[in-house]
């Protein structure tokens, strides 16, 4: 389980079952386009038109390594400005990861060590503007 050979995780974020989650609609997205145009393969967004806390959790059990993704602004709203574009992981309940985004950011990746992670919650303050694609666990 979390194998894949490459330069793709092991484990698509998509493909994992979530412990818990906040109130939908969480959806995911194969191939996605970001403001500056590049393409995000399986993604997931926060499906609203306003703006909203969400999270989902997942467990882990210390199976893998690390947490790959990138946190960035869809390309079919690269002309709307919106100020709720906020993302937030956490390993174990510690902050490992804290990123803003606007329409003139470009994606912020991310690469989280999880050496011994029992949990990971993905926390996020969007709406339909923003998602986090290229997201997988690696062992």
């Amino acid at each position: 389980m979390g194998k894949r050979g490459g330069n793709k995780p092991g484990l698509w974020l998509k493909d994992m079952d979530y412990y818990s989650q906040s109130r939908g609609p969480i959806i995911f997205l194969e191939n996605d386009k970001d403001n500056l145009g590049e393409i995000h393969i399986s993604s997931l967004y926060y499906n609203s038109y306003s703006c909203d806390t969400w999270y989902r959790t997942y467990r882990l059990n210390g199976l893998y390594s690390r947490f790959t993704g990138a946190f960035y602004w869809r390309y079919a709203f690269r002309n709307r400005d919106n100020i709720c574009n906020s993302l937030k992981v956490y390993a174990d309940k510690e902050l490992v990861f804290n990123a803003e985004i606007n329409n003139n950011s470009a994606p912020v990746l991310f690469n989280i060590p999880l050496a011994g992670v029992l949990e990971l919650k993905i926390e996020a303050e969007t709406d339909v503007c923003s998602a986090i694609g290229d997201c997988g666990f690696w062992q």
